[in-house]
């Protein structure tokens, strides 16, 4: 990293009175001797504080002289503060009506297509109806019939649960059970035609695919039977984390071994291909990734080099060797650098010399006439616009090598088409919901009423009904995930069906030729493997997958460990070069980039929508919204190398946008706090806020009420009602838990430590006390480096000699954040150490004060400083240094002073620790206090 270059470039917020952010500033430059340019974004809000329009800063400078510029999005708000209509000027608009539940009863959307959905006196949904533009009559795309409460319901243990669902795909079946929730025995079947049903009456085909499972006391998978009958059998650790794993009674994950942070450093395949993976101490980065055979033959060795905010610079793999050719050096190397945002503006590598940039892969190499001719270096160079859209792409390999494309963007909207020698139509290439219309100029995509990409045409012949046509079809279940895929082709002899039906852990592949593969897929630790069975074939074929750090399949081994084939990647998804041992090898792979399937148009899909590498952007918005930001279109930001997106939604490790609060005990004694809570939710308007209760036995019926005072900006639950605190319910820690409520001295500050921790691992997200007042909004989106913790600023705890520490009373983490892991497993450890004391009428808890210190220590802001010393060692570095300055925003993992202010009820942050003591100590037990 250039540190000239990032000299003068930081970002600058503006709030309004009630402290909702209404401009943030960012300074753009892509060299140190550049010119820097401002990126301002904005926010603008009604009278009652809801957000109602976001600006980006190209949308925002262009309304500067454009009165027909529109707001990235707009958003309209009922009475009571729920969003009825979205309008995106990439997505289009969104109109949605609630009934008295909350619950979505109608939906119309841009495309003309509306939905409503019919409940039953449980206020469970019993059928969707949905009518596409230009259609008369409704067609019930999806039909829902629970089970009774008799005797044999009640043995299967699904009273009242989802006995049948009728979805797009065909019809799934659940006929029992765990005691966890999950299910036990499920039967898919599907549709006759590819068409959309209408339930109930939609044929189904004959066939039955059922899969079972198995799982321990705490609801892991131990066991899986898939439709083919394959059993895999996994083996758990003591902290439930899969150690080993077996296909059909032969080992496919030997062994696999894990660091403090949940991470796999250690793993020894069925092949016996050891994967060694070392990361960082300071920060828990990857800095090498080695696997080697079981006769010790060095197969790939991946070292990592990060700039200061954990960007990758530099990829090595030193077990590639060097090529020299016409002159270059050419070595299995890649290095990449970024603008101010982060964006990455430059790239070089190794490619195979025949490649051309678009959506086909490169000429297939063959090991055994591998050929130092093939390989040539490139680079590559991107630009974007103050949107964040990609405009310009140069690949360089060479003289007489270059390539430069273009990309047109809408002049009022983040749409972006390439650009060829005619005028580039945007009417025509992006329907009223943002979904692109076009592959490539004669290829057709077709999409289904929820926005779903349901056909691509390949290839147009004359016949005017489009029967000769090559097309690929996608159907969807009811979460919107593909469970068949089918290909038309036609040739001289007639016509081609293919046909994939993707089932839990199992791929069923039929070709034309009457050929049926079965592809059964696991997970082993870190890598994949794929056995390949051909029905009536005993002789199976096993295809270890190793990866690399964004989980894409760079070597592909048999079962002796032997390569089968060898793959890479340009940055934004493109097949660099890739090698096999034969062409038949090589048309079996299909999980490539990001460990996702390649379809036959080049597309990736990743589980929400498909992505085309070739243009470095998604073909449809992204369905979560703006979540990971106000381009919908952007691939990760536009830094696609040091984060991965693990569905089409965001970026892995982006921390939910919500704000989780925590109250047990008495409700009146919340009601000074409520007026706090509806100022938070005012404040971030781009989070959700929740508020997690558990009322004492009598105030159950009171839950309504409550969230009456707050409005409809806060969502109060029952957390007795939660999934995840069912399930913690069923953890040793829960034991702590309950002493800390119910023990002869019961302490509900401690009670809410362990809560805290619990459910911000389980869900992620911010953790904010109740009390602790709001004085700006939080980003729109908060992301921070793997394996550590977004806190408050750093204080001294003066009971404890003055120990530097952090309170707790506010942080954000990813989901199942191993640092909170090993927090609450260390907390765990340390009541069982002291349980017959801790939480007990006895000579060491006699003294309040050390009963405090005693709590403190196993759950609290005490312990919580402690452990983050103990598991991150950049953490104490940082503390020293901000305790030295009076700058506290130097790091940028403790950031939370900037928007909470903790002067709560027991004085913390307003008073000193001894301050606190005192006040703790005065207090009744049944008061809800925080420490």
């Amino acid at each position: 990293m250039s540190y000239q270059l990032h000299q003068k470039t930081p970002v600058l917020t503006s709030m309004n009175g009630r402290g909702a952010m209404l401009r943030t500033v960012a300074y753009h430059r892509v060299a140190a001797d550049g010119p820097t340019s401002t990126r301002a974004t904005l926010q603008r809000y009604d009278a009652r504080g809801h957000r109602v329009e976001q600006w980006d800063p190209r949308l925002s400078a262009l309304a500067e002289t454009d009165t027909q510029v529109m707001a990235n999005q707009t958003t309209c708000f009922s009475l009571s503060g729920q969003a009825l209509r979205n309008e995106s000027v990439d997505a289009g608009w969104r109109l949605t009506l609630y009934n008295a539940a909350k619950q979505t009863a109608f939906r119309w959307d841009g495309r003309g297509t509306s939905s409503r959905c019919d409940f039953d006196e449980q206020l469970r949904p019993v059928a969707l109806f949905e009518i596409a533009k230009g259609q008369t009559d409704e067609r019930c795309d999806e039909h829902f019939v629970y089970a009774a409460t008799g005797p044999e319901d009640a043995r299967r243990n699904r009273c009242g649960r989802v006995l049948r669902h009728d979805d797009p795909a065909g019809s799934l079946w659940h006929e029992s059970f765990a005691v966890s929730g999950q299910p036990l025995i499920e039967t898919r079947r599907f549709c006759t035609a590819l068409t959309a049903p209408d339930w109930p009456d939609a044929p189904l085909q004959t066939e039955r695919y059922t899969t079972r499972w198995r799982y321990n006391a705490l609801g892991v998978v131990i066991g899986q039977t898939d439709a083919a009958g394959h059993v895999r059998t996994f083996d758990v650790d003591i902290a439930g984390r899969c150690s080993a794993s077996q296909l059909d009674g032969v080992a496919v994950l030997k062994s696999c071994e894990y660091n403090a942070f949940d991470q796999v450093y250690r793993e020894q395949a069925g092949n016996n291909v050891l994967t060694i993976a070392r990361y960082s101490p300071v920060n828990g980065q990857l800095l090498s990734l080695k696997a080697t055979t079981g006769t010790g033959h060095l197969l790939q060795d991946l070292h990592y080099q990060y700039d200061p905010a954990g960007n990758i610079e530099r990829i090595q793999d030193q077990a590639q060797p060097v090529q020299w050719f016409a002159q270059q050096r050419i070595e299995a190397v890649n290095t990449y650098r970024y603008d101010t945002l982060y964006q990455l503006i430059e790239a070089t590598g190794r490619e195979n010399a025949s490649q051309r940039i678009g959506p086909g892969l490169p000429g297939l190499e063959l090991f055994a006439s591998r050929d130092d001719s093939r390989w040539r270096n490139y680079s590559q160079t991107y630009s974007y616009d103050s949107g964040n859209n990609l405009t310009t792409l140069k690949h360089d390999a060479g003289t007489g090598n270059t390539v430069l494309r273009h990309m047109a963007v809408a002049h009022y909207s983040n749409r972006s088409l390439l650009m060829g020698d005619g005028a580039v139509d945007f009417a025509g290439g992006f329907d009223a919901n943002g979904n692109q219309q076009q592959l490539a100029p004669g290829q057709w995509m077709l999409w289904d009423t929820r926005n779903q990409l349901h056909q691509v045409t390949q290839v147009v012949r004359e016949a005017p009904d489009g029967q000769d046509d090559d097309v690929e079809t996608y159907i969807y279940d009811s979460e919107g995930q593909r469970v068949r895929k089918v290909r038309r082709a036609k040739t001289g002899g007639g016509e081609q069906i293919s046909q994939v039906l993707y089932l839990p852990g199992l791929e069923i592949r039929t070709q034309y030729s009457d050929e049926e593969l079965h592809v059964v897929t696991a997970q082993a630790g870190r890598n994949h493997i794929r056995v390949l069975h051909w029905a009536g074939i005993h002789q199976d074929q096993w295809r270890y997958s190793l990866n690399d750090h964004l989980g894409s399949s760079t070597l592909e081994l048999n079962e002796t460990g032997e390569l089968i084939s060898q793959e890479s990647f340009y940055p934004f998804g493109g097949t660099s070069w890739w090698a096999a041992r034969s062409m038949v090898h090589a048309q079996y792979k299909t999980a490539r980039y990001s460990g996702k399937e390649r379809d036959a148009t080049g597309l990736y899909y990743y589980g929400m929508r498909y992505y085309a590498p070739w243009l470095q952007r998604w073909i449809s918005t992204d369905p979560a919204g703006e979540i990971d930001g106000l381009n919908i279109y952007a691939m990760l930001n536009n830094n696609p190398i040091t984060y991965r997106d693990l569905k089409g939604l965001v970026k892995d490790k982006a921390v939910p946008n919500v704000i989780h609060h925590f109250w047990q005990g008495d409700l009146k004694n919340l009601e000074q706090h409520h007026s706090n809570l509806r100022k938070i939710s005012q404040t971030n308007s781009t989070y959700k806020v929740e508020l997690h209760v558990l009322p004492n036995p009598d105030q159950e019926a009171h839950l309504a009420a409550l969230q009456s005072s707050l409005g409809s900006g806060v969502k109060v639950s029952n957390i007795k009602d939660e999934k995840w605190f069912k399930q913690f319910q069923k953890k040793e820690r829960y034991q702590q838990f309950e002493a800390s409520r119910n023990g002869e001295r019961s302490h509900l500050a401690s009670g809410s430590d362990i809560i805290k921790t619990e459910l911000t691992y389980k869900l992620g997200g911010v953790f904010n006390d109740v009390d602790n007042v709001p004085i700006a909004p939080l980003p729109s989106t908060l992301q921070h480096k793997e394996n550590t913790l977004m806190t408050a600023g750093p204080t001294q705890f003066n009971r404890w000699g003055g120990e530097k520490g952090i309170h707790s009373s506010t942080f954000a983490t990813y989901k199942k954040n191993p640092i909170l892991k090993e927090m609450n497993k260390e907390s765990f450890k340390k009541f069982k150490a002291m349980q017959h004391i801790i939480y007990r009428r006895n000579e060491q808890t006699a003294n309040p004060d050390d009963h405090f210190k005693m709590i403190s220590e196993t759950a609290g802001s005490l312990h919580f400083s402690r452990e983050l010393k103990r598991l991150d060692t950049g953490f104490n570095t940082a503390l020293e240094k901000l305790m030295l300055t009076s700058n506290k925003y130097d790091e940028g993992n403790i950031i939370f002073d900037k928007y909470f202010k903790p002067t709560t009820t027991t004085g913390a942050g307003a008073f000193d620790e001894d301050q606190m003591i005192a006040l703790l100590n005065a207090m009744s037990a049944p008061g809800h206090v925080m420490i």
